[in-house]
């Protein structure tokens, strides 16, 4: 239906890693806590123009992201507090991580970005705000569209790494996601919509 998941490439990596972290005393909300401040890390090196390392944070903070939930699952220590603070920290961090392209004056130059990450901020809390009402209001199927946070975060980190060869890629990643964002986001609300439709009058067709 519509969408592309990097975490089935890193499952079985990420399935392997939670099993050894059982034996351990890591728990599901260190890791979320872990992701997060990659996540603000990787922001702060990109500033700085430090893009190839801010793109090894965000891929860190990405895995992490995928492995806290992984580790809940097979501990059986999914909590609503647990889902509450992963989902509030991904949304700090994206938010912190696309505002910090901003701080790119070559960037700036080249195009006017700020246009380009208003759109993708808006594209990307649209993303999540529909699966997290359609959710609530019982949708069944609600990770639908293109891309979700795992392809985000990866295009991002991709974006980082090739800026050895020029320094504008990110800009031009920047532009790719306000497009797919909101493209992501506008088939939520067809898909999820049309489940809520059909729930509601169940001979619908």
């Amino acid at each position: 239906m519509f969408k592309i998941r990097v975490k089935r490439i890193f499952h079985p990596v990420i399935t392997r890693i939670a099993k050894i972290l059982v034996k351990t005393p890591i728990t599901p909300n260190f890791l979320t806590s872990i992701s997060f401040l990659s996540i603000i890390c990787a922001s702060l090196f990109i500033i700085h123009g430090q893009l190839v390392t801010g793109g090894i944070l965000i891929f860190i903070g990405g895995f992490l992201d995928g492995l806290d939930g992984e580790l809940a699952r097979i501990t059986n220590r999914a909590t609503a507090v647990g889902a509450f603070l992963d989902s509030v920290t991904d949304r700090y961090g994206d938010l912190i991580l696309l505002l910090s392209f901003l701080f790119l004056e070559e960037i700036k130059i080249l195009i006017n970005l700020e246009y380009w990450v208003i759109l993708t901020i808006m594209g990307t809390f649209m993303t999540s705000y529909v699966r997290a009402k359609g959710e609530a209001l019982g949708a069944k199927e609600t990770n639908v569209g293109l891309i979700a946070r795992s392809e985000r975060l990866f295009i991002l980190f991709l974006a980082c790494e090739l800026s050895i060869l020029n320094f504008n890629i990110p800009t031009y990643a920047i532009v790719i996601l306000a497009f797919l964002t909101n493209v992501t986001a506008l088939q939520r609300i067809y898909l999820i919509g049309k489940q809520l439709n059909q729930k509601t009058n169940p001979l619908s067709i």
